[in-house]
């Protein structure tokens, strides 16, 4: 008797985060293969999200937004979480970010009468950049670009990014590898078309973010956290990669 009284008041006390609730998240069109609802189970990321959330016994119910709604919308906790972004000093007053969740290596992608030799930021000054609305860039460059000593060419996406860096109408851009071979295609260029040039110490990661005001949004992560602990240690994860990413190999 006792002990059917305390498991009633523990019900009564656990947070309703605990429960097997849905949780609301938010992410973009037009990230291939990460994000977008035309692609297989709503793209990597969003594949790796629906999983790791499920391993802690929350299901999810991902809305595909223009990106600069999806980013208002979790900044003021009015859904659960956002995702994948990259690390920005900007962004980390806002929001807070979980664990990493895709590690991607980026390399520079010019037009070769631009005059870029190297990926040296000092060199890239006065050039000018591509990047689809709501991105930025690598950590050694997009202090050029808030301070406009890198000119900034803001298009729809990375397809239209390559086109215009083709074209001569854009210098470069950064992008990872897995991204840029499948924007290259889409944009029907190929590498003749591009100087490529490594980017030293600039592996950007991806992140499922929370607004700082939402209420339970440190259950959020460490729900997230924990299902995606999971999901790597058991070889799930790279079997969600390989997925999406033919020939992929840790």
């Amino acid at each position: 008797m006792r002990l059917a009284a305390t498991l009633f008041f523990a019900v009564l006390l656990a947070p309703a985060f605990v429960s097997a609730e849905e949780l609301q998240l938010v992410t973009g069109n037009e990230y291939e293969p990460y994000t977008d609802q035309k692609l297989p189970e709503g793209g990597l990321a969003t594949e790796i999200v629906r999983a790791a959330f499920a391993k802690e016994g929350h299901t999810v119910k991902v809305e595909f937004a223009p990106w600069k709604r999806g980013a208002e919308l979790a900044a003021k906790g009015e859904v659960a979480a956002t995702f994948p972004y990259v690390i920005s000093e900007e962004r980390q007053k806002t929001y807070n970010y979980s664990e990493p969740m895709l590690f991607l290596q980026q390399i520079l992608k010019a037009n070769p009468a631009s005059g870029i030799t190297s990926a040296d930021p000092a060199s890239l000054k006065g050039k000018r950049i591509c990047l689809p609305l709501g991105y930025s860039t690598v950590k050694t460059v997009q202090p050029l670009v808030d301070s406009k000593e890198i000119i900034r060419s803001e298009l729809p996406d990375m397809k239209s990014c390559m086109q215009h860096v083709a074209s001569g109408r854009s210098d470069f851009l950064i992008i990872d590898k897995i991204s840029g071979a499948i924007a290259m295609s889409a944009a029907q260029q190929t590498e003749a078309s591009f100087k490529s040039f490594p980017v030293e110490n600039a592996t950007n990661t991806l992140h499922l973010i929370v607004g700082k005001e939402r209420a339970d949004g440190a259950k959020v992560l460490a729900a997230f956290n924990a299902g995606f602990a999971k999901l790597k240690s058991g070889g799930e994860l790279a079997a969600i990669i390989k997925k999406h990413v033919p020939g992929y190999t840790e």
